[in-house]
Formats: C-alpha cells, structure tokens, sequence
C-alpha cells in the first residue's frame, strides 16, 4: 500500500505542469536557504559563546541557552499549529478507492512529517 501512495506522489510531481519552474525555483532557493543556514551555524556557533556573555555577565552561558531554547520549542510547537497546511485535499482523492481509510491517514500524517517545521526540530534538537 504504501509503494503504491509513493508511486501516486512520484506521477503527481512528474505529471505537474509546472515542473521545470518549480523544480529549478525550489533548487535554487533551496540551495541559498541552505548557505544561509550554514552561515547562521557557524557564525552562532563561533560567537554565541561571548554573546550570551555579554547580555548576561553573572550567568553560565549553557544555563541561559537551555532556557532559551524551550521557548523556542514552545513558538515552534506554535507555529506549527497555525501555519502547517492540512492536506484535506490529499485525502479526499482517495477516499473512493478500495483503501482503508486508515492506511490513508496514516500515510498523510506521516507524510506531514517531512514538512518544513519538522525537518527544523529534528535539526536543531539534535
């Protein structure tokens, strides 16, 4: 069941009219977003060190960070709530086949879990 939802993925992006432009656009982007992020690492992870030094002289640097970084846990839980699309259309294709409806959600639940959001928590959790 699910090579047969992951050949129903690989025929919509291939079939797209749009896949030349997407395909380079998203390329390019990607890639930029990515140099981008790598700056924004090495660049935190050779100053952020003083930084937090210097906002908070009398405090461990590794205390104020942990601190720091459940709130950001706490927007991107947030975020994710209010800005992760649905993919209500996604099901709805589907829902006249002869699939169980539970297979069908499962695999659009799981396939949410590649988005964005997610891809960002399991980077910087790690």
């Amino acid at each position: 069941m699910l090579k047969w939802y992951i050949s129903h993925l690989r025929k919509e992006y291939f079939r797209s009219p749009d896949l030349g432009k997407n395909a380079g656009n998203s390329f390019l982007i990607g890639f930029f977003i990515f140099l981008l992020m790598m700056f924004y690492a090495l660049a935190l992870g050779i100053f952020l060190h003083e930084i937090l030094l210097k906002l908070y002289p009398n405090s461990d640097p590794v205390v104020v960070f942990n601190g720091i970084l459940i709130f950001y846990f706490l927007v991107d839980i947030v975020m994710r709530f209010f800005l992760q699309n649905l993919p209500k259309m996604q099901v709805e294709s589907y829902l006249h086949l002869p699939a169980s409806k539970n297979s069908i959600v499962r695999f659009v639940v799981m396939r949410t879990l590649l988005g964005v959001f997610n891809f960002l928590t399991f980077k910087l959790s790690r």
